[in-house]
């Protein structure tokens, strides 16, 4: 089964980090190690948006899906980029027959959102409410029939049960511990062709903000050898930049000031 997982950013060249960890949890799984090929691309919006503006059909990244046929596409939604893969999805369809289009990301992770496209686009086929790593893997086990049961049976998995009823996932399993996800800088497997590395020392927050999409997360850490480790890779890769995406930096003042120090020493001596 081939993939191809989608990504956007804004401003700085990176790889998706989140992407990363839903291929690797995937390949970790022995069932699913030999019989999957994963492709991961990430694009600044404005190219995106002149795909879906312009001559789409002779775009470098809709050629690229094409020639590489996959079976399931993966994209990765915020709000910038939500709107233009929608319309990408549309035209995937017409030239992938029979590829299931999945969507995840912040954007999409409320029923309201996530019912509206249902309905109202028909080329997508799911949408991951919530941490993709689990359900993510538990579709690509539905389809390729190494699980039973149907596609309902997977909590976190909104999709069209016919053209009137679309049926509310809710939000999907996840990992508690979330050094079970390979880390993409540890195993060598992301692209030192970035302007800027995403980096995560913990999940969810402590703050419980009724508007922000952070407050349904379940709070877990990171191992510190882990973060430290990922930090040694990063920084003797000479990365000019190492974006902490976690929702608050420091909630952990002991945690925070290791962080600190190592990148101090660690940067100190290279000089």
């Amino acid at each position: 089964m081939k993939i191809f997982l989608l990504d956007t950013y804004i401003s700085l060249t990176h790889s998706s980090l989140g992407l990363q960890y839903i291929r690797g949890c995937a390949l970790q799984d022995k069932e699913l190690n030999k019989c999957l090929e994963i492709k991961i691309q990430s694009l600044p919006i404005k190219f995106l948006t002149n795909i879906t503006n312009s001559k789409f059909i002779h775009a470098r990244i809709l050629e690229e899906i094409i020639d590489f046929r996959p079976d399931i596409i993966g994209l990765s939604c915020y709000v910038w980029s939500l709107k233009e893969f929608l319309n990408l999805s549309q035209f995937l369809k017409v030239y992938i027959p029979g590829v299931k289009i999945i969507l995840g990301g912040p954007e999409v992770s409320f029923f309201p959102i996530a019912k509206e496209i249902l309905t109202g686009v028909p080329g997508i086929d799911f949408i991951i409410m919530g941490e993709g790593e689990i359900p993510f893997q538990k579709i690509i086990k539905l389809l390729l029939g190494k699980q039973t049961g149907s596609i309902a049976d997977i909590p976190g998995i909104t999709f069209r049960k016919s053209s009137t009823e679309i049926v509310d996932g809710g939000y999907g399993e996840i990992l508690d511990n979330i050094d079970d996800i390979p880390s993409p800088y540890l195993n060598g497997t992301f692209s030192l062709a970035s302007e800027c590395i995403l980096m995560e020392t913990y999940r969810g927050c402590l703050n419980k903000c009724s508007y922000c999409s952070w407050s349904v997360k379940k709070h877990r850490r990171f191992n510190m050898k882990r973060i430290i480790s990922e930090l040694d890779v990063l920084i003797d890769c000479e990365m000019p930049f190492i974006y902490l995406i976690d929702s608050v930096f420091g909630p952990n003042r002991k945690r925070c000031e290791q962080i600190l120090n190592f990148i101090i020493q660690k940067t100190s001596r290279q000089r």
